[in-house]
């Protein structure tokens, strides 16, 4: 992995700018000019959400402009939920370097009408992704509970299960998911990869992140539409330094030990066999990604579990689940909430790396979710992290 310090990006940082467009068209000049502030967010475990804050009052016509009492028809147009929405985020400058960060839809609306002061108008959206939650599924891979996968067939799989059987996850509104041959090679094999109760496009979301990727809808010729699941075309793949007393605004850091576990064990039951079947995983034998702080704390504070509330019918699911459940929590034990200067490639599922915090939050660090805001104050960008693998000093 190279890190990146801010100052050796390459990137613009002269003026903040954003973009929204409505239906495949900009919003009018008139228009743009009453926005007060854009607002991004992301994060692992849902969808990408949007808002933009408008001002609702005409001072030409001493009138609400878009929602009230004589309020313009048109500009209502502009804001009603249902909406198609792009927003871009970034600067201008020598040159304009402005991200995509969501295509979405608008879904509600949050009138301020205050004793004192202007009107304002908040318009909320979603990606538009959000229109395949239809339905969770609980299932597993590789389905006969043997050999490995990867996490691009898993979201292949997902996407060519229409006429499977019922139960089986499936994408509805959609032809398939396309996936990028050329890094499938190199992903890295799984033993096993569980849906759990979860809507399939949530999933894929996961997946995505976990590896640094994107989803998003394409257009065939034909005019129906495909999901991508595979490296990003709109964000850059940056893994940023980030320093404390340079580069990070503030930085809230939070080390827990309260849910720790130093040893993980799964129980199930083999139907074929009539019997249990048992995994184990333990810090000392299971834990060598972890960070060293990590892997001390969970040591000399962890606790043993036993976990039963998972469908495991083989020794090999078992032991899968076993590491993971052990990985997964001890990945929370180290978390930090930073600010830095707007940068749009900063996105949930990136890594990046912090240094100046001490020996013990030094490290490599995993996104979880990015808030990402342009206002008057500028462009700044609120990330959550935690901290994940090699904690060496950079030579």
């Amino acid at each position: 992995m190279t890190v990146m310090p801010l100052y050796s990006a390459n990137q613009s940082f002269y003026v903040p700018a954003f973009e929204i467009e409505v239906n495949g068209y900009p919003l009018p000049r008139n228009v743009v000019r009453d926005v007060i502030e854009v607002t991004f967010e992301d994060n692992l475990d849902d969808m990408d959400s949007f808002s933009f804050v408008v001002n609702n009052w005409d001072t030409d016509r001493l009138r609400p402009q878009f929602v009230g009492e004589g309020a313009d028809e048109k500009f209502w147009g502009l804001v009603q939920p249902g909406n198609g929405v792009n927003i871009s985020l970034g600067y201008r400058g020598e040159r304009t370097d402005l991200r995509l960060m969501t295509r979405g839809f608008l879904t509600a609306l949050d009138l301020d009408l205050p004793d004192s002061g202007s009107t304002r108008l908040t318009v909320r959206g979603l990606s538009v992704l959000d229109k395949l939650r239809d339905r969770q599924y609980t299932w597993s891979w590789p389905e006969t509970g043997n050999g490995t996968t990867k996490d691009s067939l898993v979201a292949q799989d997902i996407g060519n299960s229409a006429g499977a059987a019922d139960g089986k996850p499936r994408l509805t509104g959609i032809e398939g998911v396309r996936i990028s041959d050329e890094v499938l090679k190199d992903e890295p094999d799984q033993d096993h990869v569980f849906m759990n109760n979860q809507y399939p496009i949530v999933f894929l979301l996961q997946l995505a992140r976990r590896n640094g990727y994107d989803v998003y809808l394409v257009t065939r010729p034909d005019k129906k539409y495909e999901l991508y699941f595979g490296p990003s075309r709109y964000v850059r793949d940056r893994t940023y330094l980030l320093e404390w007393g340079k580069t990070l605004t503030s930085l809230k850091t939070s080390i827990s030990t309260a849910r720790q576990v130093k040893k993980v064990t799964v129980l199930g039951w083999d139907r074929v066999k009539k019997q249990g079947v048992k995994g184990e995983a333990t810090i000392e034998a299971d834990g060598g990604m972890l960070p060293a702080t990590t892997r001390a704390l969970a040591r000399a504070n962890g606790r043993e579990e036993v976990v039963t509330d998972h469908v495991i019918a083989t020794e090999q699911a078992a032991r899968a689940k076993a590491v993971e459940l052990l990985n997964s929590i001890a990945a929370r034990m180290v978390e930090v909430e930073g600010v830095v200067i707007g940068l749009p490639d900063l996105r949930a599922g990136r890594r990046i790396r912090i240094e100046r915090v001490g020996p013990h939050l030094t490290g490599n660090y995993f996104v979880t979710s990015s808030r990402h805001v342009i206002n008057d104050t500028g462009y700044r960008t609120t990330f959550k992290a935690r901290l994940e693998g090699d904690q060496e000093a950079r030579s």
